[in-house]
């Protein structure tokens, strides 16, 4: 019986990094530490046949979370995000709707989502 419960012991560890990185709630406190970074993100997008790059910063604001948008030469704006399991949401300066997705497994592009006309990957910075 004492093997039984050892080897249970040894992949707890394991079924805790997967209940973290499959939508449990623990994945919104981890995707919470991560938006509110306080260097932003690099952004880069693309629109149709179109490439850029803006650059976007979070910041909780009672209770909420403010997104910071800037796209250089087309200007700044201010959005809300809304946190889930998989990631957030958020309304850009000219696309709505963006669904962004936590990737755990990648630090240097934690973030990558769609939104009504442009998909975009948010690089830490």
């Amino acid at each position: 019986m004492r093997s039984v419960f050892v080897v249970s012991l040894m992949f707890l560890p394991v079924v805790a990094l997967y209940a973290q990185q499959t939508g449990q709630p623990d994945n919104i406190s981890a995707i919470k530490q991560i938006i509110i970074n306080p260097n932003g993100f690099n952004v880069d997008w693309n629109c149709d046949h179109s490439t850029g790059r803006s650059f976007i910063s979070f910041r909780e604001e009672n209770s909420k979370f403010v997104v910071d948008i800037n796209n250089y030469l087309l200007g700044t704006c201010k959005s809300e995000a809304k946190l889930n399991e998989s990631g957030f949401t958020f309304d850009g300066c000219r696309d709505s709707g963006i669904a962004m997705t936590f990737d755990a497994k990648n630090k240097d592009v934690p973030f990558k989502g769609q939104g009504s006309r442009c998909s975009y990957e948010f690089k830490a910075r």
